[in-house]
């Protein structure tokens, strides 16, 4: 099973067009070398509340691996491209960290 079977992109009242999942499946890509035994990540795309009116974005992210769920959240990001790359890298972190802890434990 790859990514694509893996993700779920939701664009909250925000409309998710073929540039935006792309993107995501791109980055989110990354994340199977780090465990091929992930279940399912969810990310959902929407727009911040702001109050200088200027358009923000929020991504949420949440990866299902093993029992355990790790979540990210970028929140109040100008650029929706940079939120989600922002989400992907801190839940990459988040795995890169579960698997050296797991070394140490086992060692």
């Amino acid at each position: 099973m790859d990514i694509y079977e893996k993700l779920t992109i939701t664009g909250v009242y925000l409309p998710v067009n073929a540039a935006i999942q792309l993107y995501t499946l791109r980055k989110a890509k990354r994340l199977l070398t780090h465990n091929p035994e992930i279940e399912h990540l969810e990310i959902k795309l929407g727009l911040a509340e702001r109050r200088d009116n200027h358009k923000a974005y929020r991504v949420k992210g949440s990866m299902h691996i093993n029992g355990e769920v790790l979540n990210a959240e970028q929140d109040s990001s100008p650029d929706l491209y940079e939120a989600i790359g922002a989400v992907i890298n801190t839940i990459e972190k988040q795995l890169a960290e579960r698997a050296h802890q797991k070394t140490v434990t086992i060692a």
